[in-house]
């Protein structure tokens, strides 16, 4: 969950979102396969199909809904950093806008 951001505050996130009922939380593993089930019966075209979720320890689960993220795009040139600090504390940014 969260990779690469400050582990107390994904502690805090997790140990919140694992008293959802709803919400299946998978921690330690990734997901390697996920495959639209396709079984007998008519389905309306806007009623989605099951997705069965495969992981890296070999399990796979059925679910609803699938929610994968896989990063997002830095947002840092809007809050033009380099004002932020003095020499030495300047904040170092990657080619692509990620904070170093």
């Amino acid at each position: 969950v969260l990779r690469g951001f400050d582990r107390q505050c994904v502690d805090h996130l997790v140990r919140h979102m694992s008293q959802l009922e709803d919400l299946n939380l998978r921690i330690g593993v990734q997901p390697v396969a996920l495959v639209e089930s396709v079984g007998p019966g008519f389905r309306p075209a806007d009623v989605p199909r099951p997705i069965r979720v495969t992981f890296s320890d070999k399990t796979s689960e059925v679910f609803d809904t699938v929610l994968y993220a896989t990063g997002r795009a830095p947002c840092t040139p809007e809050l033009d950093l380099s004002r932020a600090f003095t020499a030495p504390r300047r904040v170092s940014m990657g080619p692509h806008g990620h904070v170093r």
